[in-house]
């Protein structure tokens, strides 16, 4: 099932980004299935934008705004054309360093009627026609400007040629050729390259069959104009734009490029490949602006409305200096020529009634001329979103693939907690990074990698669900045969166990047991005696429990516990050793409780030994154990049975010593020999603190000269060390045998080796 939720985002990812990049021309990918991906990059963009919040903008460009308090006062849009002449000059009079008229003077506008205008002329009076002649009088001030002022132009209709049939898009059509007039790839891009002969209805880049521009009088004095069209998404919001537009095979430069060119000093440069696409795009000098094939360029939103500053149209027109607060009407003291001096100020409209309203990640409806303002201060500040970085893409896609499969196999292995803990972790910290790296201007259009991560998730946990109700019903009827409740959790997390069989594992053992019990329990009453048990076993079992033992048994007083199984404990050895130091622990805290309640003076021995052993369910089909067995598993015995001989709490044999002596102190306490073992023991005495140097020092003197058969020296030796040892019956059982020695009843080596019968 993950399997094919991953392989399903990693397609719906690669597909959406190849016809983003115009690479994949599908008719069924492009119409029903760039839909939905596209909706989930748009989305996921958008909410990455809230959360960054909004910034500061941090280049000089200010708006001129047609707002409705200008209309109420000069008239109703369109104004007269020396309105808008004098609001041009009076912008560049307050200091503006260049300016962009987000406006289209597509038709004439006549200041005179024609027949007014011929009956002047034949009255001599000509000269008052010119007085009337709006057109002119913007003309000559976009004359005078002209290296400095930027007009946009634009089309009713958009399209990607490579993706439409040639009626859908008929970039090739003679009228569509007939429209565009003639002198008008005057304002294409400064430079422009084609690797092989360009063919306009194969490109993916976005192109137009035909063009809205100015009248020929403006063309005619214009050096600089852009298209204005905003590319909507199928919501209706603008994300992303198109630095390059083509009309009748000629790359066009948009409004916003051609006013960042002129601000920073720029020329521009495009050149397009074998393909039809776009090879590079942007500065002259080899800075790119995109990397996207198909000239895309990412809006990255400062926030909502207002993150520029604006200025309202009529203070600009007014000689007062001094800006009025546009809502209220009342004097600001701010100074329109500090504002507006040095600045790249855009002319445009706020008025609702000019539709010229745009949504965007932050605003339903904010005026487009703010967008354009926006775009060029990403393009001068190099802010934009980075969309279509190689780097991002290979990275996106291993995290789908690989991320994926990691996370996949975590729902189904991991449990619980860790789980819960593992997948907040997970979803935290590479949203943090995906913000952080958005708050950097990179995109990485993770949406997929979200949702294909909440998919595993929900359909792991659905799959859990369904397994664990088969398990529950499985184990209602199982569990009768059961007689160690301990087990249920290794059980719960995996039933088969509940077969016959086992399997061979490295584990550690436990063999508890009280000294000389048996004579004690014979005197006791049996009411008192079970309650005695049941109070000394459950707190031996609580401090098993506590470092994750199996209690495989009780044997009157005996207790029998193992670590690595049902579930793997890679630390058994080391858990059974605190296991052990607690159980002592216990028993010396409660030690006065159980001689003042029960007349019994409790000490413990604990025998630890580790290495491979049998554990399953071994019996018949009738009844059965969850145990352990093994040669292992006796020497652990043996052990325990040790404590007695050695007069010490705790043994454990030298694989559970090298296993958890980095963090358990111990020490040697000689080689001994057990009945069914070929070779000797070295068992180690386990304490819940170092030796002191001093004292360990003296007993590996001792043993040495034990070994050496220097009886005498051995013996002072065991004497200083008893005094500072822990466990003074180990000196003591050493003090005999060096009795023995000085009598000549060791005369052999081997004779100096402990030797234990087999009492497993």
């Amino acid at each position: 099932m993950h399997v094919g939720i991953i392989l399903f985002f990693v397609c719906l990812f690669v597909v959406e980004e190849q016809i983003t990049h115009g690479s994949l021309q599908w008719g069924f990918a492009v119409d029903h299935v760039y839909p939905v991906s596209s909706m989930i990059r748009r989305r996921f963009r958008d909410l990455k934008f809230r959360m960054r919040g909004p910034i500061s903008p941090p280049s000089p460009v200010v708006i001129v705004d047609i707002d409705s308090a200008s209309l109420d006062q000069v008239g109703r849009w369109p104004w007269r054309r020396d309105y808008t002449a004098y609001l041009i000059q009076q912008t560049f009079a307050a200091g503006a360093k260049f300016v962009g008229v987000d406006m289209i003077f597509s038709e004439p506008q006549e200041g005179v009627p024609e027949e007014l205008r011929n009956r002047l002329f034949e009255m001599n009076r000509g000269d008052w026609v010119k007085e009337f002649d709006f057109d002119g009088q913007l003309a000559a001030l976009m004359q005078q400007y002209q290296d400095r002022l930027v007009v946009g132009w634009g089309s009713e209709a958009h399209c990607r040629p490579a993706f439409h049939n040639q009626e859908e898009c008929p970039v090739t059509h003679p009228r569509a050729i007939a429209s565009l007039p003639q002198d008008f790839p005057k304002f294409a891009f400064d430079k422009i390259e084609f690797e092989t002969p360009f063919h306009p209805n194969e490109t993916s880049v976005m192109s137009v069959p035909t063009v809205l521009t100015n009248t020929l009088l403006f063309e005619s004095v214009l050096k600089h104009t852009g298209f204005v069209n905003a590319l909507r998404d199928a919501d209706g919001m603008v994300r992303g734009t198109s630095l390059v537009l083509f009309a009748n095979g000629v790359p066009y430069p948009s409004f916003s490029l051609e006013l960042a060119k002129l601000a920073m000093g720029k020329e521009t440069k495009i050149r397009m490949d074998s393909h039809q696409q776009v090879e590079f795009l942007g500065w002259n000098d080899g800075t790119p602006l995109t990397q996207s094939p198909t000239g895309m360029y990412g809006v990255n939103y400062y926030g909502p409305e207002g993150r520029f500053p604006y200025v309202s149209a009529l203070d600009v027109l007014s000689d007062e200096d001094t800006l009025r607060d546009p809502i209220h009407g009342k004097l600001t003291g701010k100074s329109k020529k500090s504002l507006l001096n040095g600045a790249i100020v855009l002319i445009g409209t706020s008025a609702l009634a000019n539709y010229d309203r745009i949504p965007t990640p932050f605003d339903n409806y904010i005026p487009g001329v703010e967008v354009h303002a926006t775009i060029i201060d990403n393009l001068m500040s190099g802010r934009g979103l980075k969309l279509d970085t190689p780097l991002r893409f290979w990275i996106l896609l291993a995290l789908l693939l690989f991320g994926g499969a990691i996370y996949s196999i975590a729902v189904h292995k991991m449990e619980g907690l860790s789980f819960m803990m593992l997948t907040i972790l997970m979803f935290s910290t590479f949203f943090v990074v995906d913000l952080q790296l958005f708050r950097r201007n990179w995109e990485l259009n993770s949406g997929y990698l979200y949702l294909e991560f909440a998919s595993i998730l929900f359909t792991g946990i659905a799959a859990k669900h369904v397994r664990e109700a088969h398990k529950r019903a499985f184990l209602k009827r199982a569990l009768s045969k059961y007689v160690a409740p301990s087990v249920l959790e290794g059980i719960l997390k995996n039933p088969g166990e509940l077969a016959l069989g086992g399997q061979r594992r490295e584990m550690t053992v436990l063999f508890c047991d009280i000294r000389g019990f048996t004579s004690a329990a014979e005197d006791m009453d049996p009411q008192l005696l079970a309650q005695f048990l049941n109070d000394y076993l459950s707190l031996m079992s609580e401090a098993i429990f506590a470092h994750g033992g199996t209690i495989d048994k009780f044997i009157g007083d005996a207790i029998m516990a193992f670590w690595g199984a049902p579930a793997e404990q890679p630390d058994h050895a080391e858990r059974a050793c605190r296991a052990a130091l607690e159980m002592t622990k216990t028993i010396a805290n409660h030690r006065s409780h159980f001689l003042e309640k029960y007349q019994v003076d409790v000490k413990i021995g604990i025998g630890l030994s580790t290495g491979n052993m049998t554990v399953g369910n071994l019996g018949s089909e009738q009844t059965f154990d969850y145990t352990v067995v093994g040669d292992e598993v006796n020497l652990g015995a043996r052990l325990e049975s040790a404590t007695k001989t050695f007069q010490v709490p705790i043994l454990a044999s030298e694989k559970t010593y090298a296993q958890a002596k980095g963090s358990i102190s111990g020490i040697s306490v000689g080689r001994i020999q057990v009945k069914g073992k070929r070779f000797e023991v070295n068992p180690f005495l386990i304490l819940d603190s170092p030796l002191p140097k001093e004292t360990e020092k003296l007993f590996q003197q001792a043993m040495m000269l034990y070994q050496s058969e220097k009886w005498k020296e051995a013996k002072f030796k065991f004497l200083q060390a008893k005094t500072k040892f822990p466990a003074p019956g180990l000196c003591d059982a050493y003090l005999l045998l060096c009795e023995k020695g000085e009598k000549g009843h060791l005369n052999r080596k081997s004779d100096r080796v402990f030797k234990l019968n087999n009492v497993a």
